[in-house]
């Protein structure tokens, strides 16, 4: 008789998985969500692993992705009235911190996605310049030498 052994599947990565989604939706970055589940073991690679591995994951991590760029949205307010105008490198940093949340959220949500329109409006006049004086006679036309041969 063999002895077959039977893994139990990996249970506490899913739950470690669904930990690092919570933590992302209460406002953290991937890095410190994984950190503050606490498994030594459990990376970033252990995590996309767990959200191919399981849809239960993949939506939840989606959702808290979704949260999370919401709250930076919010975010962004704050930043900007907390800005003086006193120090201009102060004013450079925060600049830039709002506009990279702004370029993430915009690409990653599609409700602050830039709404683009290609309508033209009104009439559309064309002059074309050949360089040739417009009330010049045309030459005439050159005979036909077929007829002459």
């Amino acid at each position: 008789m063999t002895n077959h052994i039977i893994k139990a599947p990996k249970l506490w990565k899913r739950r470690a998985a669904l930990g690092v989604c919570r933590a992302i939706a209460r406002g953290g970055k991937i890095d410190d969500a994984i950190a503050e589940v606490g498994v030594d073991t459990f990376d970033i690679r252990s995590f996309r692993w767990a959200c191919r591995k399981w849809t239960q994951v993949a939506e939840a991590y989606e959702i808290a992705r979704a949260d999370y760029l919401h709250t930076e949205a919010d975010r962004l307010i704050s930043l900007a009235d907390g800005a003086d105008g006193s120090d201009h490198t102060t004013l450079a940093v925060t600049k830039l911190q709002i506009d990279t949340r702004k370029w993430v959220i915009e690409r990653l949500l599609p409700e602050y996605q830039p709404k683009l329109t290609n309508e033209v409006k009104g009439t559309l006049s064309l002059v074309v310049e050949t360089g040739v004086p417009r009330n010049v006679a045309l030459p005439a036309p050159a005979p036909d030498l077929g007829e002459l041969l």
